[in-house]
């Protein structure tokens, strides 16, 4: 029997750590894909982010908007030297479609035309 209770111990143990980088690899995962969402936007003035489909991401993502914008704009301040460096605003507006446009292979509808 306490071998039994051992194992279901670490076992709960095992599962609730997983759980936690689960939660942590979304969180940064949002901050990641909004920030360079925010960065394609400020370079490419065709297109805006739709905030209601950054809204929804989310809220099924279990995070708060609110929560994360702050670390989302910093590391778009990060992306944005590079993609000066490496492109102009047809690159920004060509990715931003393709990542986050109506067919996005990140995050379909994040950007709108203005």
């Amino acid at each position: 029997m306490k071998k039994f209770l051992a194992a279901v111990s670490i076992l709960l143990a095992v599962t609730a750590t997983a759980a936690a980088e689960e939660e942590k690899d979304l969180r940064q995962i949002a901050i990641e894909q909004f920030g360079e969402v925010i960065a394609l936007v400020s370079v490419c003035r065709a297109v805006t982010i739709d905030i209601s489909v950054m809204s929804v991401v989310a809220i099924r993502a279990g995070i708060e908007i609110d929560e994360i914008l702050d670390e989302a704009g910093a590391y778009s301040a990060t992306l944005l030297p590079q993609m000066a460096a490496s492109g102009n605003e047809a690159d920004a507006c060509r990715a931003a479609a393709t990542w986050y446009g109506p067919n996005g292979t990140k995050i379909p509808n994040l950007v709108k035309p203005l």
